[in-house]
């Protein structure tokens, strides 16, 4: 057969097909053109800008939220997993519980008036401050460290006003990213810079209830910034759940934070803002794992957490500190002869404030007769000097701005509470706050009674 009448052949099949296919085709083409690409058309008609202002001005109008989270981190080799509970009241009443999957439990409570802030690690994260003004500009330890009770969510309660707080687009402007389903709630991915530390931030938001469902971010730099310009104030854990498995300055740590609806059906009850330190927490169980190379496992939530520096019996360590009255240095070791009580403590921590009057007591009914009191604390003696005074408290009380008394006791929590008989021997070591009985008989085994 000739070539042209192959051609022939060819040409009318090839034509059916067409003809058969470009209904088809047509009828698929005006579908996309009448209910529009899913991937893109079903972004708001706004600009991602717009929208996020739209985001704020609804969290500003929030008398009451409440909301559960499902938190994570992960450094790329370890994942870490949190279950936390937000309450809020306008302007300034929050109380934010986080507990980690290897029971840490921390929680921030501000009743408007003061913030306290405590965890299940004894003596770690207990402090109080000023309450904010409100939710936004919350920055106590906890509230502002990422691996602690930290977010980039409660920025969003500062309105329109403070969209400059929350976005940089001097870096960058919002733009979308993917639309996505949770749990049957159409949202919208919003990508932003933060002007801190946090960087790039993906905010998913619903499309109708312009509440925020998910947040990520990297907080590696949040991390690294915290650690290197830790002042006076409360320290914030660097987190225990993470202390053996994160490097000290992670290079990428990525945090999701998943919200579900906000539950808020009636006006939270003032209960849910007390402030008071709870009697009881659930128990602290330190990670399973070895730690990174390079590390001992020492410090808050290592394997020498709570035990004495030397054994029970043994010369204790001599240390240096200074008087915060008088500014002078006074050794330990001058005091040879004497029963001696270390308590190691700071202005801002809730369990210090509670073990003090015992300390006060102590100092009370045995100064002057064979028993000195040294307070420890590694605050400023300007600091230390307006807090006994104000609490009106008597007992000596020293500045360990260098930290060197501490680490000589591994006083890594506080109050660490420690006796030494009158041959310098350690005689009795605890952290945390003591019964009295326990130290009147601790203090009868040393002589005093």
């Amino acid at each position: 057969m000739a070539e042209q009448d192959i051609q022939s052949k060819r040409i009318p099949l090839i034509n059916s097909s067409v003809q058969r296919l470009l209904p088809v085709a047509v009828l698929s083409l005006a579908a996309l053109i009448l209910t529009g690409c899913p991937a893109r058309n079903n972004h708001p008609k706004e600009p991602a800008a717009a929208f996020l202002k739209e985001t704020l001005a609804q969290y500003a109008t929030r008398t009451y939220y409440a909301v559960d989270c499902d938190w994570s981190a992960s450094d790329g080799a370890d994942t870490f997993t949190a279950k936390r509970i937000i309450s809020y009241q306008a302007p300034n009443r929050y109380n934010v519980s986080d507990l980690h999957d290897n029971t840490l439990y921390l929680a921030s409570v501000s009743d408007g008036a003061q913030v306290t802030e405590w965890s299940n690690v004894p003596g770690m994260l207990a402090g109080v401050y000023p309450a904010p003004a409100n939710l936004a500009a919350a920055d106590s330890p906890q509230m502002t460290n990422p691996l602690d009770c930290g977010s980039p969510l409660y920025a969003f309660f500062a309105g329109v006003d403070g969209y400059s707080k929350l976005v940089d687009d001097l870096s960058a402007a919002p733009h979308y990213g993917p639309v996505v389903d949770i749990d049957g709630d159409q949202c919208v991915t919003v990508v932003f810079d933060e002007p801190g530390a946090v960087g790039q931030v993906s905010a998913v938001i619903s499309i109708k209830t312009k509440l925020v469902r998910k947040i990520s971010y990297d907080a590696a730099n949040l991390v690294a910034k915290g650690r290197a310009t830790e002042t006076e104030s409360a320290p914030s854990s660097g987190a225990p759940p993470f202390h053996k498995s994160l490097p000290q300055s992670p290079t990428k740590l990525t945090v999701t934070e998943v919200y579900q609806v906000d539950t808020t059906k009636a006006k939270l009850a003032d209960s849910d803002f007390d402030t008071s330190l709870p009697t009881s927490l659930p128990p602290f169980r330190v990670a399973e794992d070895t730690g990174p190379a390079g590390t001992s496992g020492a410090g808050p939530g290592g394997d020498d957490f709570g035990k004495p520096p030397v054994a029970i019996g043994s010369a204790a360590p001599d240390i240096s500190v200074i008087d915060a009255h008088s500014g002078k240095t006074a050794r330990l070791s001058d005091y040879r002869g004497q029963v001696v009580v270390l308590d190691f403590f700071a202005s801002w921590c809730m369990p210090c404030r509670a073990s003090l009057p015992e300390t006060q007591s102590i100092h009370a009914k045995y100064g002057g007769r064979g028993l000195t009191v040294m307070g420890i604390d590694g605050e400023s003696r300007s600091k230390i000097t307006e807090f006994l005074n104000g609490s009106h408290y008597t007992f000596p009380a020293y500045t360990d701005r260098d930290e060197s008394a501490a680490r000589a006791y591994k006083a890594n929590a506080i109050p660490t509470i420690v006796i030494i008989d009158k041959s310098g021997n350690l005689s009795f070591y605890a952290v945390g706050p003591q019964e009295k009985s326990t130290m009147d008989a601790e203090l009868k085994k040393v002589g005093l009674s």
